[in-house]
């Protein structure tokens, strides 16, 4: 992610080479031109940063992890560009290819990937998700105005668990669709119109997984509780109740219906092509009180990991749509 001085310059049009001119290492360059190459193919320009992409806290290597199967092949290809800190651009519906002045292809406006300042992309954020990484994010300051620390169910492990736990409250959640609680026969621990919980989350009955598993508090137990609440193979009988995790049902539609972490845990582990199912827990500081915006992006860049807001992933979803 980190492109730092001589980034390749890329420009890509459909059925035409990469043309690329760049002092940049040769492994960054293939890299480059690999995502370029796959984004043409879709009539998408790509086109390299001098620097590391503004409010991106990650500087680390992307590695080569690809998203999931269920992630459409074009989303895919934007992820992997956006986390090499490319700039992507399409068509304009309708235009005819022009050049600039440069001579380069031109496709008219930009794809306005929402960001707010200081924080990662929505992309970047995903591709994070897919490799199994936990990300940062924040709700609005007129709602909870707290962050939560998120990561794929499918993929928790131990370690990850024990990292959540050390800076969390370590009321370790679970968001999940509807379909799959009912699937697993978990209920709602109150029905609606008994929850008195200030944001309406729907906490379910608490599950620890009947294999695998002591005491089901430890980090492993958790995580292998959480891996079976990930596994459409699952069934009803696998869990213990109650138990020590907490499984959500999150609002059907995801972000655009309830702008909820939640639905937010939900969505990024769908749209990074994961089980569609997150783990999140509220990140404190050292005197436990909650974290804030500027305690947040500290976090994030202490512990490199991407720190986005749930606005920003509305605003991605609708542009998503719309494209």
């Amino acid at each position: 992610s980190n492109m730092g001085t001589g980034a390749a310059c890329v420009s890509v049009c459909k059925g035409q080479k990469v043309c690329s001119q760049s002092t940049a290492a040769p492994a960054l360059r293939g890299r480059t031109s690999t995502a370029s190459l796959r984004l043409g193919r879709r009539g998408l320009r790509v086109q390299a940063a001098a620097s590391p992409v503004e409010g991106h806290n990650d500087t680390r290597p992307t590695g080569g992890r690809r998203l999931g199967s269920r992630a459409p092949p074009a989303a895919a290809a934007v992820y992997e560009a956006e986390s090499l800190g490319l700039h992507v651009s399409k068509p304009a519906e309708g235009s005819v290819l022009n050049r600039g002045v440069n001579g380069s292809p031109d496709y008219g406006t930009p794809i306005e990937l929402p960001r707010s300042p200081g924080f990662s992309t929505i992309p970047a954020a995903l591709a994070a998700v897919a490799r199994g990484e936990s990300v940062v994010v924040l709700d609005d300051e007129d709602r909870e105005n707290e962050g939560d620390l998120i990561l794929a169910a499918d993929r928790a492990t131990p370690e990850a668990l024990a990292f959540m736990v050390r800076y969390t409250s370590g009321v370790v959640c679970v968001g999940m669709r509807g379909a799959d609680l009912d699937r697993l026969e978990i209920p709602l621990m109150v029905e609606d119109k008994a929850n008195e919980d200030a944001m309406k989350t729907a906490f379910t009955v608490t599950v620890d997984a009947k294999l695998g598993t002591t005491t089901g508090i430890s980090a492993a137990d958790r995580s292998v509780t959480i891996n079976a609440l990930a596994s459409q193979e699952s069934v009803s009988s696998d869990f213990n109740k109650p138990g020590h995790i907490f499984p959500l049902r999150a609002r059907e539609g995801g972000v655009i219906t309830r702008p909820g972490h939640t639905e937010a845990a939900v969505d990024l582990a769908r749209l990074s092509g994961c089980f569609p199912a997150g783990v999140l827990c509220e990140l404190v500081n050292d005197d436990g009180s909650m974290s804030r915006t500027p305690d947040l992006l500290q976090f994030g860049y202490k512990h490199r990991l991407h720190v986005v807001t749930i606005k920003d992933l509305v605003q991605y979803i609708q542009t998503q749509e719309l494209m």
